[in-house]
């Protein structure tokens, strides 16, 4: 899965966590967008 738009990332996130899926991994570019403080701040206890 592929995502850009970083409240796109979130909003998907929040489903995968309300849908209780577990990844066997996650994969970056290099880019620090999952440490990003708007990520962590959106996210909240999902994080």
């Amino acid at each position: 899965m592929l995502v850009s738009r970083l409240n796109d990332a979130i909003l998907l996130v929040r489903e995968l966590v309300k849908q209780r899926w577990s990844p066997q991994g996650i994969i970056s570019p290099g880019s620090p967008g999952g440490v990003r403080g708007a990520v962590l701040a959106g996210l909240g206890t999902a994080a």
